[in-house]
């Protein structure tokens, strides 16, 4: 694959990213003690109606977005024991959480290119996005990066400076370039993954199989939706580098491509030689859920895999609960669920 085309296809796929995050209170503790949302947290609003309450009092929006009511819980829970931001201040902002399993949390993941979650987003009243912070989220960052977004000094502004300083440190490049994927402005990392490889082109320092793993991660977003590209990106690095670190963590994304031509058994058997650690079964029983994969059978050898080797992760138990419903186990998605959240700090399983 021709790396400038490939460059134009994130290029198309670019677009500008406006976002805000808010939580809501939240259950238990495993211990008993009450983990209550800090003030005025409101969850699952539609967007539009955040955004014209934030240019009505002249105000940004903060927005919180999770997985699902686990992590929410899990959130609240370690911003709680670490000591979360004060109300004053949240008050500064129009405060909203979204669910991504919900469909108006599902809508802002989207919207504004949120791959890992938690993540914390300040926006203003137009939809520009003013700075975000994603995990691990703790509470001091949060806060920290808050203030940021108030003095200028946000991650974005940062890495600007870093690289108007040294334009040619290519781990720097690499960094930014994955800081500017995970906003969706694909234009602006597309040119800094093309001099990475241009940099290493025989691969000795690692940069450029990252780039290229970088980018067929790219081609999978939802903004470019290029399986194909992709495909062919990632098994040019495999069969380019096959020694690369890089190369092993294509397998994932890889699998995720094959799943989106129909290829789902090449996929399934792609990721059945490739997972040996707890993180890698936890990836392999995902594919179901996040490629809308069905072998809810085949996921669930991987999720109680996964467990076996790390029994006491919450994403874990709850990844099997998800797969378990697919599977329509109710009651061991039941059980799941809440051995997810007594792991994460919660006690209550909400419906």
């Amino acid at each position: 694959m021709r790396g400038n085309g490939v460059s134009a296809r994130l290029a198309a796929g670019a677009t500008s990213l406006l976002l805000v995050l808010t939580l809501r209170p939240a259950g238990a503790r495993a211990d008993g003690a009450r983990v209550e949302a800090p003030p005025a947290w409101r969850e699952d609003l539609p967007l539009t109606s955040v955004l014209a309450a934030a240019r009505q009092r002249g105000r940004p929006v903060l927005i919180l977005l999770v997985d699902d009511a686990w992590q929410r819980c899990a959130t609240l829970a370690r911003w709680r024991r670490a000591g979360a931001p004060s109300s004053a201040t949240l008050d500064r902002f129009e405060r909203v959480l979204y669910r991504a399993d919900s469909r108006e949390g599902a809508h802002v993941a989207e919207r504004f290119h949120v791959v890992a979650r938690p993540t914390a987003l300040v926006i203003d009243g137009s939809a520009r996005e003013l700075g975000r912070r994603g995990p691990p989220l703790a509470a001091g960052r949060l806060l920290a990066e808050i203030e940021g977004v108030e003095d200028g000094t946000t991650a974005e502004r940062a890495f600007e400076e870093q690289l108007a300083a040294a334009p040619s440190d290519v781990p720097l490049q690499l960094r930014a370039a994955r800081l500017w994927a995970e906003r969706g402005a694909l234009a602006r990392a597309a040119p800094l993954l093309e001099a990475a490889i241009a940099a290493d082109p025989d691969d000795r320092q690692g940069w450029a199989s990252r780039a290229r793993l970088l980018r067929g991660d790219l081609l999978l977003l939802r903004g470019v939706g290029d399986a194909t590209a992709a495909l062919a990106e990632l098994a040019g690095l495999r069969q380019r580098f096959p020694r690369a670190v890089a190369s092993r963590h294509a397998t994932y994304p890889l699998a995720r491509a094959l799943q989106r031509l129909g290829r789902a058994q090449e996929a399934r058997a792609q990721l059945d030689a490739w997972a040996g650690t707890a993180v890698e079964h936890h990836q392999a029983a995902r594919l179901v859920l996040e490629e809308a994969g069905g072998a809810a059978a085949w996921a669930l050898v991987h999720a109680r895999r996964a467990l076996a080797l790390e029994p006491r992760r919450p994403a874990y138990w709850a990844t099997l609960a998800a797969v378990q419903r697919l599977a329509a186990d109710g009651v061991g998605a039941r059980v799941s669920e809440a051995r997810a959240f007594a792991l994460a700090g919660c006690a209550a399983v909400e419906p």
